[in-house]
């Protein structure tokens, strides 16, 4: 068989290979530039004849290609070896700059097996991210873009009265360069006085008797840095984006004094509500300072006083132990949230925002905060949290 330029060639064969368009427009122009295909050069003017086109399609791709070519202008050298893509056993691989194809059936499909130092995900896949109570790690590709959500956790409750919910944040990545994210997520310590992982105030000694503390849930966030939340105060240009968590309830039985923790996330975290009036409930986290109550949040950390404050990219205040307290024995305030890294941002499908549960709105791109009043014990996108926070990290385009 002679192709156009008059280059002997001697075996040509079909291969549908299971990847995805970028990777073959990768293909065409490697091939196109007397690329290697199996360790072996491809005859360019078989990729680029009417005859023998590449067919880019979203999904699965048909390619018709050469397979153990060895052309440079000239005929096959002596000795070259071929073999028909039917004769490889299931598991071989062929090679192309560097991503393995691997045969996966006996209709000759391969399977498209990328380098190790990114986490290849396929266009619309989801990696998630449940409460471990240690960093996790993943590392997005080159070139690809990727939309963010993460949920903070619930601060602790005592029975009808609940911690505060878990703020939602959402945003899109890309970076020029195989990128490792850090994801830390929130901890609701349920019942406990103890502060909830990633930020989440305690509730100091007031948890026992008549007094019933409970503790601030953690925030959820990813960062290029490792770090708990409140670790990265000198790091903040490595944080892209932030869920608090809610402030945590307290009750005095004997009392009858009270309140719910306030909800977290938002550009401001909610203020905890108390049963009477007066006292008040703490205040929740804003995007500079703690909240105020007896006890102040700081950067990436609820207060601890009679319970703790909501993590967050600043923490919830938390209330005293005394109802002559001005925000005393009443709800902890909730953790803020983050979207204003210049590493997020927004495309055509998606705006970066956060939501939360009946906060203060803001329209504003850095802080823009939607208000609601879904609640749900599973990752939901713009829905408040119940339980532990989530994080997800999904691959777009």
């Amino acid at each position: 068989m002679l192709n156009p330029s008059g280059l002997y060639l001697y075996r040509v064969f079909v291969v549908r290979l299971e990847t995805e368009r970028s990777v073959m427009q990768s293909l065409h122009r490697r091939a196109a530039f007397g690329g290697r295909f199996a360790g072996k050069r491809v005859d360019t003017s078989v990729i680029n004849t009417a005859s023998h086109s590449t067919w880019l399609m979203v999904g699965k791709i048909l390619l018709l290609m050469c397979i153990g070519l060895e052309f440079a202008g000239g005929p096959r050298p002596a000795g070259a070896a071929t073999r028909p893509v039917g004769s490889l056993p299931l598991g071989a691989f062929v090679q192309i700059g560097g991503i393995k194809y691997t045969k996966t059936s006996s209709d000759n499909k391969f399977k498209a097996v990328v380098p190790v130092n990114c986490d290849y995900m396929l266009v619309g896949e989801s990696r998630d991210f449940a409460y471990t109570g240690s960093v996790q790690q993943f590392t997005a590709c080159a070139g690809k873009t990727y939309q963010l959500q993460v949920w903070g956790s619930q601060g602790s409750s005592y029975y009808e009265l609940y911690g505060g919910y878990g703020g939602y944040a959402t945003g899109i990545i890309s970076f020029a360069d195989d990128q490792s994210l850090y994801i830390y997520v929130g901890h609701n310590n349920s019942w406990s006085a103890s502060g909830g992982y990633n930020g989440g105030g305690a509730a100091g000694a007031y948890s026992f008797g008549d007094h019933q503390g409970r503790a601030g849930g953690g925030a959820t966030h990813v960062a290029t840095m490792a770090g708990l939340l409140p670790t990265l105060t000198n790091n903040r240009d490595n944080i892209i984006i932030v869920a608090g968590g809610g402030g945590g309830a307290y009750r005095h039985v004997g009392g009858g004094y009270g309140g719910c923790g306030g909800a977290g996330g938002g550009y401001i975290g909610n203020k905890g509500t108390s049963i009477k009036s007066p006292p008040v409930g703490a205040y929740g986290g804003t995007q500079t300072a703690g909240g105020s109550g007896a006890v102040v949040g700081t950067f990436g950390q609820g207060a601890t006083g009679a319970n703790g404050g909501g993590g967050g990219w600043y923490g919830g205040g938390a209330t005293g132990s005394h109802a002559t307290n001005s925000t005393g024995i009443a709800g902890a305030g909730g953790g803020s949230g983050y979207i204003n890294s210049s590493h997020l941002v927004s495309n055509g499908d998606v705006t970066k925002h956060m939501t939360c549960y009946s906060c203060a709105t803001s329209s504003d791109a850095g802080t823009y905060t939607i208000s609601n009043t879904c609640v749900s014990a599973t990752a939901t996108a713009d829905c408040s949290k119940t339980g532990n926070g989530y994080a997800r990290i999904t691959r777009l385009e």
